[in-house]
C-alpha cells in the first residue's frame, strides 16, 4: 500500500475546496485535551468586519441596515446571519454548529484602527505587554523552536520578542536559518564550507564556555548562544517540509501555519486575511454590503477547508490536529449599523469573535447585541444576556484564552472575571 507523508497530507488537505469539503467525512470529536497541550491558530479580519453580516441578528428595525435578502438561520442552538452570496457562511454553520462559540457583543473602547488592534491582541494600549498569542507562546516557550510563529496579521511583543519570528516572503526566517542572508546583504559574505563552519561554531562554543566561569551574566549569554545555536540547526534541518518564505496570500499562510502545528515548531500562529496585496479589504467605508459578502464568504470558505485539515492531519500528541488546536478568528472593531453617505459603514467599537478547538465549549452564542448593535452586557458563568453582568471586553476574551493554555490569566494585569461559559 502506498504511503504518504505528513506533507502530502497537509498539501491534498489544503488544496480541498469549500464545495468538496462539505462532501467529506464530519469533523471528529474533540478530545479532552490537557491546556499545557493546547496550540493556538489565531485568524485576524484585519480592518473591522460588520457583524451584521455572520453574527448580529438584529437585521430589522430603524437602527440597523443589513443586507437585502440576509435572514437569520439556524444551525443547532446558534443563529447566525445567512445571505444568498455567502453559501461557505451556512456551509461551515451546518457542518460544525456543535463544535463553535460565538463571541457576540465585545466591547472594544476605541474606533482608531491603530489603537483598536493593540486593545484586541494586548488587552491594553501599553508598549510592553506583549500579545496574546505571545503570552501563550511564551508560557511554555522551552518546548517549540519558534514558540510564536507570526506568519501574518498584526504583532505587538513588548519585552516578549525573543519568542516570535515572522515568516512570510518578505521575511528573514528562512535565510537565517539557511544561512542565505549572508548572500543577500549589502556586502554579500560566501557561506563556509561546512567544515570551517563546524570549526568556527567548536571555537566560539570553548571560547564562551571558558569565559562563563567569570561571571552569572556571562554564564547566562552562554547558554542563550548554545541553544540558538541548537535551534538554528534543528530549524535548518526542517527546510525539507517546511518553506518559511511562502507567499502572503491566505491559502499559503494556511499551509505554513498547519505545516508549523503539525511539525511541533510553534505553540501559537496568527495569520491574517484577506493577503495585504488584496484589493478589497475589511475597512469598507463605501460599497460595504458587497465588499464585506465577499470577505466573509472566502473567510468562511477557507475555513472549511481548515477544518477539515485539521481534522485529517496527525497532532504531535493527540491523534490529529483539531484535538490539539484552538482556532481564534476576531477583528479588532465592528462597523456602524446604518449606510453612509457613499454606501459603506464606518468604524464601531463593539465586534464578535468565533473559537472552536479543544477546551471550547461549543454549541453556544454567548452575549449579544441589541437592536442598535449594541454590545449587551452577559453572565460569564452562563454566557447569556443579562443586564446585571459584564460588558465583555477584549481583555475579558484574551484572559480567557490564556486560561484555556494552561497560562496564568492574570498576568497582563486583568482583574476581571473570566468568559468560564466559553471553557469547556
Amino acid at each position: 500500500m502506498a504511503t504518504l507523508t505528513r506533507r502530502e497530507v497537509l498539501a491534498a488537505g489544503l488544496a480541498i475546496g469549500g464545495t468538496a469539503a462539505s462532501a467529506l467525512a464530519p469533523w471528529p470529536a474533540r478530545a479532552a485535551t490537557a491546556p499545557s497541550a493546547r496550540r493556538f491558530l489565531f485568524i485576524y479580519a484585519s480592518g473591522g468586519w460588520d457583524p451584521l453580516c455572520a453574527f448580529a441578528t438584529h437585521l430589522e428595525g430603524p437602527e440597523v441596515q443589513a443586507e437585502p435578502e440576509a435572514t437569520v438561520a439556524m444551525a443547532g442552538s446558534i443563529p447566525y446571519v445567512s445571505h444568498p452570496r455567502r453559501p461557505s457562511v451556512d456551509r461551515f454553520f451546518e457542518q460544525h454548529h456543535q463544535s463553535l462559540a460565538v463571541v457576540n457583543g465585545l466591547h472594544v473602547p476605541s474606533v482608531s484602527h491603530a489603537v483598536a488592534l493593540r486593545l484586541m491582541t494586548t488587552g491594553n494600549v501599553s508598549a510592553a505587554g506583549g500579545d496574546w498569542a505571545t503570552r501563550i507562546a511564551a508560557a511554555q516557550a522551552e518546548d517549540f523552536l519558534v514558540p510564536h510563529l507570526l506568519v501574518g496579521g498584526p504583532g505587538f511583543f513588548g519585552e516578549m520578542g525573543m519568542f516570535v519570528a515572522r515568516a512570510s516572503t518578505s521575511s528573514q526566517l528562512a535565510d537565517l536559518s539557511s544561512g542565505q542572508i549572508l548572500l543577500n546583504s549589502d556586502l554579500a559574505v560566501g557561506l563556509p564550507a561546512p567544515t570551517d563552519s563546524n570549526a568556527v561554531d567548536a571555537w566560539l562554543a570553548e571560547q564562551n564556555q571558558s569565559r562563563a566561569q567569570e561571571t552569572a551574566a556571562q554564564a547566562q549569554l552562554v547558554q542563550g548562544y548554545g541553544s540558538s545555536l541548537e535551534r538554528a540547526e534543528q530549524l535548518g534541518a526542517l527546510g525539507a517540509e517546511l518553506s518559511l518564505s511562502g507567499g502572503e496570500a491566505f491559502t499559503d499562510q494556511l499551509r505554513l501555519g498547519v505545516d508549523a502545528l503539525a511539525l511541533g515548531l510553534s505553540r501559537s500562529v496568527t495569520l491574517n486575511h484577506p493577503e495585504r496585496s488584496a484589493l478589497t479589504r475589511w475597512d469598507s467605508h463605501s460599497n460595504s454590503h458587497m465588499q464585506q459578502s465577499e470577505l466573509f464568504e472566502d473567510l468562511f470558505a477557507h475555513l472549511l477547508t481548515l477544518a477539515q485539515t485539521l481534522a485529517t492531519t496527525p497532532g504531535v500528541q493527540a491523534p490529529t490536529l483539531a484535538e490539539e488546536v484552538v482556532v481564534v478568528v476576531l477583528s479588532e472593531m465592528g462597523r456602524t449599523p446604518l449606510l453612509n453617505s457613499a454606501g459603506g459603514k464606518d468604524h464601531w467599537p463593539y465586534t464578535s469573535a468565533l473559537l472552536f478547538g479543544p477546551g471550547v465549549r461549543g454549541g453556544q452564542v454567548l452575549g449579544g447585541f441589541d437592536a442598535g448593535l449594541v454590545g449587551q452586557k452577559l453572565d460569564p458563568e452562563s454566557g447569556a444576556v443579562h443586564s446585571d453582568g459584564i460588558l465583555a471586553g477584549q481583555d475579558t476574551l484574551g484572559a480567557t484564552l490564556m486560561e484555556l493554555a494552561g497560562a496564568d490569566p492574570f498576568d497582563a494585569g486583568y482583574q476581571g472575571p473570566l468568559l468560564s461559559a466559553l471553557i469547556d
